[in-house]
């Protein structure tokens, strides 16, 4: 049990790290009007946290369906059924990861916002 409170502590960790990398960096060194001093450009910055975030899911969808395929892998190899339903899970949300950034575009388009994030 101690195991596996510790990779998830780890994995834990290792996520929030990719995600305020991917976040707070970009956003620090973001004009605040804009690149051109234009307050509507404002909406750039919003616009680069979004891909930036959009960057964090597809980057965990790949490692996760990367593991999952493995897990699925094994799964067979050893004929555990529990075990191929949690990996097939695991690959649903990972490509739900990695599709993300268009879902969200969709949303944007059927709502009239025109700012590109893929």
């Amino acid at each position: 049990m101690k195991k596996v409170s510790k990779n998830l502590r780890n994995n834990a960790l290792v996520l929030s790290s990719l995600f305020l990398s991917h976040t707070l960096i970009p956003t620090a060194f973001a004009a605040p009007w804009g690149a051109g001093g234009d307050p509507r450009a404002s909406t750039t910055v919003v616009a680069s946290i979004i891909k930036a975030l959009m960057t964090v899911f597809r980057d965990a969808g790949v490692i996760l369906l990367a593991y999952s395929l493995f897990n699925l892998i094994i799964s067979i190899k050893n004929e555990d059924a529990e075990s191929k339903v949690n990996a097939a899970s695991q690959i649903a949300v990972a490509i739900t990861c990695i599709t993300m950034s268009s879902i969200l575009q969709g949303f944007l388009t059927a709502m009239g916002v025109t700012e590109n994030i893929t």
